[in-house]
């Protein structure tokens, strides 16, 4: 697994597990929670890999967890940065960096091999 589809399906299916507040939006108790959520979702996406991308499960794993709960509230909830800084407990201008990081995390390719002869 580790189409962009599959991603976008993994995180929508995280956050539609999470519990939800009085007002309706996705909470979760910490970035565990958040964790154990992407994981499982992750576990019941079947979809075919895209060429050179790493699975989808070492791209989530590889951003930290307060950058993937940035993105399961931004990207799929659609919060915006304020709410989600809220949520999370950073600063706004820490948003930008947790959303390249995990926009990196993504997207991120393989080093091509070099071959010496």
């Amino acid at each position: 697994m580790g189409s962009r589809t599959a991603a976008d399906a993994v995180l929508a299916i995280a956050v539609a597990r999470l519990p939800r507040g009085d007002d309706g939006r996705p909470c979760a108790a910490d970035g565990t929670e958040i964790h154990r959520a992407v994981l499982d979702a992750a576990a019941r996406v079947n979809c075919p890999p895209d060429t050179g991308l790493p699975p989808l499960m070492a791209r989530l794993l590889g951003m930290d967890l307060m950058t993937r709960a940035v993105i399961v509230l931004t990207v799929v909830d659609r919060l915006p940065p304020s709410e989600v800084a809220a949520v999370c407990g950073l600063p706004p201008e820490g948003m930008a960096a947790h959303l390249a990081r995990g926009r990196e995390a993504l997207e991120m390719r393989p080093a091509p091999r070099v071959m010496n002869l």
